[in-house]
């Protein structure tokens, strides 16, 4: 599942301009990958991010490093996240 909050600027109500994104979501891992792409599309290499292990629910338990671009995220994992067991959120900043 990917989620994408936008914000909308309530003040220009004749011509709204088009939404700007400041955060992604995405539910990752297989099991057996330890690298993941992540197409943010924020526009901006200006970001952090968080991990969050589904099964427990807790932020940032995982052994793992980012690089940032300003269209994505590469993630290197110590050992493999479980099938659909973890979530990153970016946020633009």
């Amino acid at each position: 599942m990917t989620k994408i909050c936008i914000e909308i600027d309530p003040e220009d109500s004749t011509n709204p301009p088009a939404p700007a994104v400041r955060s992604y979501t995405q539910t990752i891992g297989n099991g057996t990958q330890t690298s993941f792409n992540i197409a943010h599309g924020l526009n901006t290499a200006d970001v952090v991010y968080s991990v969050r292990n589904l099964a427990t629910g807790e932020v940032d338990t995982y052994d793992v490093s980012g690089t940032a671009s300003v269209s994505g995220l590469a993630l290197n994992f110590a050992s493999a996240p479980a099938a659909n067991g973890a979530r990153v959120t970016v946020l633009a900043v």
